[in-house]
């Protein structure tokens, strides 16, 4: 195991721990680095330099930028890139990091009102100087922001639309997370998981699912579309001036998420292969050879943890069925 944490002017290959999360479903990648209690020797600003009778403090402040790397045999891979968050007082001290939403949740505030904005043309207007990835450019409609940071326009997209916005590195990408299509796959072995006891086999029959989609609309009105298996368990998802025909298209692409047939939950390898959000796993199990349990799936979530008494893990969490 091997890692090399760098924030702001200082450079370490000495943790006690890591932890990095990562899903669709949040906003924000997030990172937790624990540092030694007795921390004697790291690169200070290029220099080989000790933090004896040094107030950690002054070496790092929130906002400073903060590279995570981790990996095998000198093999490294940056698992995270952001920026501080908060530094505990605690001992050993705790360094809480967020990717570049840290920056959209700081950004001023806009108040603004359009007609008719597409997609595209709101994160211009939201997030400047960033590159971007709209998987679907979508006309929004009449678009209202009042007194709102950028990050809270794309909550608002995200509860609203049921558009997910995350960052590659600059990269503002936003869209439905049932259009992602993965541009990685990875095979995993069920016997050779870590562990697979949070991963389960469900049939599409055994679980009756219906989606009930509402939107209240500026004039009073309410419109309700059902989709799904009548008696089944029910999901509600709340929206705002939607017509029928954008209601069931939404309802549909969120059923499309949750009911098939195949694993759910998450599973524990190794640190390696080095799997993202967004990738797809291909799950074989030789118990059941040339069988419906063998199956790709998107990558919802991983949470990678790095320590020196436990090792260096990834706890992956599927999404729907490819």
């Amino acid at each position: 195991m091997v890692s090399k944490i760098t924030i702001g002017k200082v450079e370490t290959q000495y943790v006690t721990s890591v932890t990095v999360k990562s899903s669709f479903k949040e906003m924000a990648d997030t990172a937790t680095i624990v540092l030694p209690r007795e921390y004697r020797s790291a690169k200070i600003a290029g220099r080989t330099d000790s933090f004896e009778r040094k107030n950690i403090k002054d070496l790092m402040k929130v906002g400073d930028e903060v590279t995570i790397q981790l990996g095998y045999d000198d093999q490294l891979k940056t698992v995270f890139k952001g920026y501080v968050k908060r530094i505990t007082a605690d001992i050993p001290l705790q360094i809480e990091c967020e990717d570049e939403m840290f920056k959209l949740r700081r950004s001023g505030s806009f108040t603004e009102s359009f007609k008719s904005i597409k997609l595209l043309d709101l994160l211009h207007k939201i997030a400047p100087g960033y590159q971007y990835e709209v998987i679907d450019n979508m006309n929004l409609g009449a678009f209202i922001i009042e007194n709102s940071t950028a990050f809270e326009v794309l909550e608002a997209l995200r509860k609203d639309y049921l558009l997910h916005s995350s960052f590659q590195g600059k990269k503002l990408i936003v869209g439905f997370p049932t259009d992602l299509k993965p541009q990685t796959d990875h095979i995993f072995h069920i016997d050779y998981m870590r562990s697979a006891d949070n991963l389960k086999f469900v049939a599409k029959e055994d679980m009756k699912l219906q989606i009930k989609a509402i939107s209240n609309n500026r004039d009073g009105t309410k419109e309700v579309v059902t989709v799904g298996d009548s008696g089944g368990s029910v999901r509600t998802l709340n929206f705002a001036n939607k017509s029928k025909k954008e209601l069931e298209d939404l309802a549909k692409k969120q059923l499309q998420t949750l009911n098939f047939d195949g694993y759910q939950g998450s599973f524990d390898s190794i640190g390696t292969p080095f799997v993202i959000v967004g990738d797809a796993v291909i799950i074989k199990d030789e118990n059941y050879p040339n069988s419906q349990r063998d199956g790709k799936y998107l990558v919802e979530g991983v949470e990678r943890a790095f320590d020196d008494s436990t090792g260096y893990k990834q706890t992956i969490t599927l999404s729907r069925k490819l």
